[in-house]
């Protein structure tokens, strides 16, 4: 597999699991751009589990593109032979 896009994604999901840690703890710096609004009001007001949750999705994801990456070079080099 290719490293240099595994490592993109995995800063981009740490990122942005990041950012949500900071809103779960009552940062608003983005939360204007990040939740939709109707007339100035905004239509949702994640909680802080929603927002841990999304967290824990972001950083699962960055884990899981970790380990495919790492895992897969040596599942192609025992199956295939090739490197």
């Amino acid at each position: 597999m290719m490293l240099i896009p595994t490592i993109v994604l995995c800063v981009l999901f740490v990122t942005l699991a990041s950012i949500h840690v900071y809103w779960a703890f009552g940062g608003r710096w983005g939360w204007d751009s990040a939740i939709p609004t109707r007339d100035g009001e905004p239509l949702f007001e994640p909680g802080r589990f929603q927002t841990l949750l999304a967290r824990r999705l972001y950083r699962s994801r960055s884990i899981v593109d970790t380990a495919k990456w790492y895992v897969g070079d040596y599942c192609d080099f025992y199956i295939t032979g090739n490197r």
